[in-house]
């Protein structure tokens, strides 16, 4: 785990940088141990920060063209999966265009020691004036399976309950 700076992120078996904006720029993870990354996940919520992944007239309002994520160059064999989370609201709408989360699953024999990914992903920021980042209401199907997980915890553990008899001579 670690935070963005002006500088990008890094620890001491990774690091993360993007050269020019993020919409024309490539990012780079670069991985600095012997251990291979399997995979990451990259969250904008503490800095505001938004991953911004369609253009053209479906955007939200107030946002320019986006950009969803590719694969520039990496390892061979190496194949990532990309998944976008968290989808942002922007005036009591989800326009299916701002996420908050990134998540990248690496294939094949992953992100080696001392192998990079060089990738394109466009991250907006958002602005207090448009709301800021506001926790999503869950959709109704997450409601359901939460009900139903709990639900049936609740039924397991009354059929688990049993009484103990003792008696003495």
């Amino acid at each position: 785990s670690a935070n963005w700076t002006a500088a990008g992120a890094s620890t001491a078996n990774w690091s993360l940088g993007v050269a020019g904006d993020t919409f024309g720029g490539t990012w780079t993870l670069a991985n600095l141990g012997n251990r291979v990354i399997s995979g990451m996940t990259f969250n904008g919520v503490p800095g505001n920060t938004v991953f911004d992944i369609v253009s053209g007239g479906t955007n939200s309002p107030g946002s320019a063209n986006g950009l969803p994520f590719s694969n520039v160059d990496g390892p061979l064999g190496m194949t990532v999966d990309a998944l976008y989370s968290n989808r942002l609201q922007v005036g009591g709408v989800f326009y299916n265009d701002l996420y908050t989360q990134l998540g990248l699953t690496f294939g094949g024999n992953g992100l080696g020691g001392g192998s990079n990914l060089t990738f394109f992903a466009d991250t907006d920021n958002a602005a207090a004036d448009r709301g800021g980042i506001v926790p999503g209401v869950p959709e109704p199907g997450t409601w359901m399976m939460m009900i139903l997980g709990f639900g049936t915890i609740g039924f397991a553990m009354r059929r688990r309950s049993t009484t103990a008899r003792v008696s003495f001579v």
